[in-house]
């Protein structure tokens, strides 16, 4: 399967796309990852733990207020004490096997989770004869969610909303979501576009002209909350209960990686299970920067798509230690004579682990370079019930 193919299925979805050929040039055609429904089961168990530890360690940051950047101030009383799980649409861990093959997970990408344009369609259309796609699961997990807030809340009007200044991809991935969304909702009450689009009269929030009941977000929220006019009015209106926001405001937190220092720094309150879970599949990770970069990596806070990650303390230079955390580098397992591991990107919810896609991470490239790999199960069922 090439990569001319899957940019023709898109341009098919939408028809007015006019992509390159080689768009999607990263779907990687030498890997495969299958999971068997045992592997599955036990990585779905490894998550909920390292979900669990999340959630407590959310409440040790609020507690000690420990995000300072100025930019927050004025908003962490109104952050609610313990995270609104219930309104958390999505988040993506990413994690990396060692040379045990133990898993780590490295990153908890909980505010504006990338990659689910892949996630949601690629997987399906890689997939050979005789597995079975997840993609099924994707989309009816979103609908439940959607669904049943729409309920609770008399949801009416939705505004899909990205940036422009952001990539291509996440435009088709705003539309994806209209399309899925137009299921239940009705697809005149569904607005597409940018924050910019946006403004608030009187505490009702307007997007494009239309009122708004509900923003699904696919922005950065950091971004959003330092650079948008109309911050202040739009968090009120979302305070307030006038609009509804998924991912929520607290997802900041939950996105900071200066949470997993956070975790060490508090790992004598978990229980013992737990601290067994943190030592063995969590890296360690520091706030204060070491007198040695040997055995370290530095990650900015807020880092996206593999980026401001830095290696050898010279690059340290450059960094700013209250901007930065500090986690000790582990050497992954290796797929190839050339060290190319996988990165494994897992998709979480409120209430279960959804689904998975896997990245193939080049080790002998200068821009930390990496590839779609096709994802499938060997005896999974296509979809599989929220467990609560």
């Amino acid at each position: 399967m090439d990569t001319q193919y899957v940019t023709e299925k898109v341009e098919a979805m939408y028809g007015d796309l006019n992509l390159p050929k080689d768009y999607f040039d990263y779907v990687d055609n030498e890997v495969f990852v299958s999971l068997s429904s045992e592997e599955d089961e036990n990585l779905r168990t490894l998550v909920s733990r390292v979900d669990a530890i999340m959630r407590q360690a959310y409440i040790y940051a609020y507690e000690e207020r420990y995000i300072r950047l100025d930019e927050y101030r004025p908003w962490l009383d109104r952050f609610r004490q313990e995270y609104p799980y219930d309104e958390h649409f999505i988040a993506r861990y990413d994690a990396v096997f060692d040379q045990n093959g133990v898993i780590k997970f490295v990153e908890n990408n909980a505010n504006t989770p990338g990659m689910q344009l892949e996630s949601m369609y690629f997987s399906e259309w890689l997939t050979p004869t005789g597995y079975t796609s997840h993609a099924n699961r994707i989309r009816s997990s979103i609908l439940d969610f959607w669904r049943r807030h729409r309920d609770e809340k008399w949801l009416k009007n939705i505004a899909i909303l990205t940036a422009y200044t952001f990539e291509e991809e996440d435009h088709l991935v705003c539309r994806t979501y209209a399309e899925i969304l137009s299921e239940i909702f009705e697809p005149s009450s569904l607005v597409v576009g940018d924050i910019y689009d946006m403004h608030i009269v009187d505490g009702q929030v307007f997007v494009r002209g239309i009122p708004v009941d509900a923003i699904l977000s696919y922005f950065p929220l950091e971004f959003f909350l330092t650079d948008y006019e109309f911050a202040d009015d739009f968090f009120q209106a979302v305070f307030d209960g006038w609009c509804f926001l998924a991912n929520p405001i607290e997802s900041i937190i939950l996105q900071d990686k200066w949470l997993f220092a956070t975790i060490y720094e508090h790992k004598s309150k978990f229980s013992e299970e737990d601290q067994l879970i943190i030592e063995q599949h969590i890296p360690y990770t520091q706030r204060k920067m070491p007198d040695s970069s040997d055995g370290w990596i530095a990650k900015w806070r807020f880092g996206r798509y593999g980026r401001e990650i830095y290696k050898a303390h010279f690059e340290w230079e450059i960094v700013e230690e209250s901007h930065y955390i500090y986690q000790q580098y582990f050497e992954p397992q290796s797929i190839n004579e050339k060290n190319d591991f996988l990165v494994f990107s897992i998709y979480t919810t409120m209430w279960d682990m959804l689904w998975y896609i896997v990245r193939r991470q080049f080790r002998n490239t200068t821009d930390d370079r990496d590839n779609l790999v096709t994802m499938v199960y060997t005896d999974i069922a296509e979809h599989r019930e929220p467990s609560i």
